[in-house]
């Protein structure tokens, strides 16, 4: 985990080959492959892939998957690789943030637009009704406080 956390592909492939268990997880419930998402490195990320791991695993941190991860650490080939293998935007977090929530959040316009560009759209809310747009502007105003 800490050698895909730290994008280290040869050590990842080299602890794989000696019987690393890619299924084990975290204390926070985390993967591999939400590891290799938060590195942001698509080759491990497509190693792990190969693995048969499922690109809906969660941590148990706010339900987050491994695209939520490349979201939040703002990894934007990540992001668009798992989409492209069919990682699903619309999961939510405990929270009922999905992925459009958690890039708008980060303001990178380049996620917002291949998450949206993956059919969620645009006006989807929370589980407090809340949508992007108001997530920004609930966000602005807490800033100033």
């Amino acid at each position: 985990m800490n050698a895909a956390a730290c994008g280290k592909i040869q050590t990842v492939n080299y602890l794989l080959e000696q019987g690393a268990d890619p299924l084990l997880e975290g204390k926070d419930g985390w993967s591999l492959l939400h590891f290799a998402s938060q590195a942001g490195n698509v080759t491990i990320i497509e190693t792990m892939l190969c693995k048969v791991l499922t690109l809906i695993l969660r941590g148990c941190t706010m339900g987050m998957t491994p695209l939520m991860i490349a979201i939040v650490k703002d990894k934007v080939e990540a992001t668009n690789y798992l989409l492209d293998k069919g990682a699903d935007p619309l999961i939510q977090t405990s929270s009922g943030l999905n992925s459009l929530h958690l890039a708008s959040i980060s303001g990178n316009f380049t996620m917002i637009d291949a998450i949206h560009s993956h059919g969620l759209d645009i006006d989807i809310k929370d589980n407090d009704g809340h949508t992007s747009l108001m997530l920004l502007h609930l966000l602005s105003r807490s800033w100033k406080l």
